[in-house]
């Protein structure tokens, strides 16, 4: 009975031996080659103009889309798709234009895992037709002009990092178009219009100002869950950010918001790194998400900013 007993311990050991060098190989196989970060896309969403001008009321709808169109072609940021902001703004009870301030936008902003808020006003929206005559000879000529406020908000603190109003004009020969009519949920539909053109002048303005004074600000994502079975995290975003398979970052906590007694505006907190993380799948949600390996550090939360650095 008792040689019994100890061939059965050996027994057991010789099963428990492989079992755990087949847990080591797993993670050791997890860990890739590392791949230098190169220049990440910076994620934004994009709000819908308050219209102040004597446009139609969807203008604002339109001007957003316009804006939209400008930062994707920059190939500087990834922008937040519409369903996705109209779904939290809903959630929060923001869905009407102008509901917006720099602080319900960088709360927005958070939920819905970007660096940076863009909101503002169209100031200005108008086609108005002129007669050039020269002699006997009168011709029709008509110029659109359209200006927008806008206003680039930093999600983390709260922080507007640039306010400017910017003007697009666009003339030609011709009747002036009735912007009544045109619907604006459709870029197709007035994009290639005067007053379409104006307003695709104004968007790629900021745009080109929003490249010039984002261009030295640090790029962050965020950790979106922590998986239950295995040194795994979610995070947001993925390749359509520029990261790829092997990237290291590192995973950062805020400390509580400081908040200035005259203004009552935040200003900022202190952040604590609590971990390192290795991307391995840059492709989740086509390209929205990754999944990474948990290199050091424990406790990780959803909310967690993470940075390159």
């Amino acid at each position: 009975m008792k040689r019994l007993i100890q061939y059965s311990r050996c027994l057991l050991c010789l099963l428990l031996i492989p079992v755990s060098g087949a847990i080591v190989s797993a993670q050791e196989e997890e860990q890739i080659t590392e791949v230098p970060v190169v220049m990440l896309r910076q994620s934004v969403a994009v709000f819908n103009f308050e219209n102040r001008a004597a446009g139609p009321p969807l203008v604002g709808r339109g001007m957003a889309d316009m804006l939209v169109t400008a930062l994707v072609n920059s190939e500087r940021f990834t922008v937040v798709e519409r369903q996705e902001i109209d779904s939290v703004l809903e959630e929060q009870g923001l869905g009407m234009a102008g509901a917006l301030t720099e602080a319900s936008a960088a709360e927005v902003g958070q939920l819905l895992g970007v660096e940076l808020a863009v909101y503002g006003q169209v100031t200005h929206f108008s086609e108005e037709r002129r007669s050039v005559g020269i002699r006997n000879l009168e011709v029709g000529r008509s110029r659109a002009r359209v200006d927008i406020d806008v206003r680039f908000v930093n999600t983390t603190t709260g922080e507007i990092i640039f306010a400017k109003s910017f003007e697009g004009a666009e003339s030609g020969l011709g009747v002036v178009l009735d912007t009544e009519t045109i619907d604006f949920n459709s870029f197709d539909s007035w994009v290639g219009t005067r007053i379409g053109k104006a307003a695709r002048q104004s968007a790629n303005k900021a745009v080109r100002e929003a490249v010039r004074q984002l261009s030295e600000r640090p790029w962050h994502g965020t950790l979106i869950s922590v998986a239950s079975d295995g040194p795994y995290c979610y995070i947001k975003p993925g390749s359509k950010s520029g990261l790829q398979r092997g990237n290291i970052l590192y995973v950062y906590r805020q400390g509580e918001a400081l908040i200035d007694p005259d203004t009552g505006l935040s200003l900022g907190s202190e952040e604590t790194r609590v971990g390192k993380i290795q991307v391995l799948d840059a492709t989740i949600g086509e390209g929205q998400a990754s999944k990474c390996l948990i290199i050091e550090g424990s406790g990780l939360s959803r909310g967690d900013l993470i940075k390159t650095g």
